[in-house]
């Protein structure tokens, strides 16, 4: 790929925040021929007379009962007037609430996923646009059925063409009208969302370090109350952030750390919050090279920083108050004569020593020196909190599965907010224990620690490593897996998923107290 095209796809970066929903139509429009609408009807009750109230214009008495009777989340009808679908939303979640250890769908997500589904498929029908009704939706669902339409219009071969514009979209209530205040709480949700899919979907010979830090400063050029610093070679050296130089030694695009510092007007009596995040652009292993299989789709290896990426964006754009400051610790994991090696010894930012087990676990060393950056900030810069979000672990998957994202945290309060957050965003996270006894397994005949540990229970001694660069400031990580391996609800494509993005979003709203 020659510069020009480099840029054209790096430039694709800013093309994701244009937002469906924020050029809809919130009137009725004039009436227009049949084949020029696909409508979409979402319904919370499947009693006949409130289906026939909506549909019976539109629709035959056999169709209705159709209706009545499905059990599907998406019931597709030919009508009168062209192609209808009929959403159900409450097919994906159930009436009582079970235990929150199922993690069953909410109204939010139930209403994202569905309406998500069915807009791709009314993509799809040969009109030139799509008039969704909303009747009788409660605000939650509401909200989340405005971010999947947003999620949904995303595909990333149209975004890299240039060629991203969807049909014309229509928005209405049965009663009242869509506003612009929730047509802007739900942008800005999901286009966190779909930048942070976008950034892990590029490939690694475009978002090399160098070129991901540049984007993170030119997506929030001249955006109030945000600077950006990069910290190239010869600062991280100054700064003593020795375990991020070695991981990122072997690529010709080196190592460096991008500060995001968010404080908006209002703020300044706040502490901030601060999080980092592992933005490992291409990981081969190192020397303890992956084979190709697990190799394959290690671009998304960025998918932590690419979360905060998106999470920065939606809570700077929906007007929050909290002071942020978000760390990118941006590397490629690569291999030449300068590569880092096992039985290496580093002294990280913190101070302690670390030999390397094995150069595969490159994340954690990183984020040491993260950590140690955003925790040692002085003053009224000192974080009240701090939150590292990572594709840390395969370990994590084999508990987990691929939807769930671990979470580990030394504050119990902490973690009870950042699971109802997921909980209720249907951005599910699962708190694991930070079993001390393993940290046995980390001990070094030669360094204060080492990198990893061979055995069970990789997940929970990677986050005991990771909490030794805290310096005891409340903290939660996150391990997640940042990839959807097929198309799923609003997610229309495999891909880069956004995951952590809607959780933390939730979670950074309840702690300012705007939610």
């Amino acid at each position: 790929m020659n510069a020009s095209q480099t840029k054209k796809w790096i430039s694709s970066i800013k093309h994701v925040q244009n937002s469906w929903i924020k050029g809809a139509v919130r009137k009725v429009p004039k009436r227009a021929k049949s084949a020029e609408v696909t409508r979409v009807f979402v319904m919370f009750s499947q009693e006949e007379r409130r289906l026939e109230k909506a549909l019976k214009d539109l629709l035959s008495d056999r169709q209705i009962q159709r209706a009545r009777r499905s059990k599907s989340p998406i019931e597709k009808f030919e009508g009168s007037e062209g192609s209808i679908y009929v959403v159900f939303p409450k097919a994906l979640h159930p009436e009582k609430s079970p235990s929150k250890a199922s993690l069953a769908m909410g109204a939010y997500g139930a209403c994202r996923d569905a309406l998500g589904t069915a807009m791709g498929m009314a993509q799809n029908e040969s009109s030139d646009s799509i008039q969704v009704l909303f009747v009788d939706t409660p605000q939650d669902s509401l909200h989340g059925g405005l971010v999947g339409i947003d999620i949904a219009s995303y595909r990333f071969r149209k975004v890299i063409s240039g060629d991203s514009k969807n049909k014309k979209l229509i928005l209405l209530k049965n009663k009242g009208e869509v506003t612009k205040r929730e047509i802007d709480d739900a942008s800005a949700v999901a286009v966190g969302v779909n930048l942070a899919r976008h950034l892990v979907n590029l490939p690694p010979n475009v978002l090399k370090p160098a070129a991901y830090a540049q984007s993170i400063k030119s997506l929030f050029q001249g955006v109030a109350g945000v600077k950006v610093d990069v910290w190239d070679k010869p600062r991280l050296k100054k700064e003593n952030c020795n375990l991020l130089l070695a991981v990122g030694e072997a690529s010709s695009s080196g190592p460096c750390l991008v500060h995001l510092r968010y404080r908006p007007k209002g703020s300044s009596s706040k502490k901030p919050v601060a999080f980092v995040g592992k933005g490992i652009t291409f990981d081969s292993g190192g020397l303890d090279i992956k084979p190709s299989q697990a190799m394959r789709l290690m671009k998304k290896d960025m998918g932590g920083s690419a979360a905060l990426v998106g999470l920065a964006h939606s809570c700077i754009q929906s007007g929050l108050k909290t002071p942020m400051d978000f760390y990118f610790c941006l590397a490629e994991n690569a291999v030449d004569d300068h590569a880092f090696r096992p039985s290496d010894v580093y002294i990280s930012r913190s101070g302690i020593s670390v030999e390397i087990d094995n150069t595969d676990a490159e994340g954690r060393l990183v984020m040491a020196d993260g950590l140690d950056v955003a925790v040692s900030a002085k003053g009224k810069e000192a974080p009240s909190v701090v939150i590292d979000v990572s594709t840390l672990t395969g370990a994590i998957k084999v508990g987990l599965g691929a939807d769930i994202g671990g979470l580990f945290s030394d504050n119990d309060k902490l973690a009870n907010q950042l699971f109802d957050s997921g909980l209720f965003r249907s951005d599910r996270v699962w708190r694991m224990p930070l079993f001390d006894p393993y940290n046995s397994s980390l001990r070094s005949d030669v360094a204060d620690t080492v990198n990893s540990a061979s055995g069970f229970g990789g997940a929970i001694t990677a986050a005991l490593f990771l909490r030794k660069f805290t310096r005891g400031i409340p903290w939660a990580h996150f391990d997640i897996y940042a990839w959807s391996d097929s198309s799923s609800g609003a997610l229309l494509e495999k891909g880069g998923s956004g995951q952590a993005v809607q959780c933390l979003y939730e979670w950074c709203h309840k702690f300012s107290g705007k939610s």
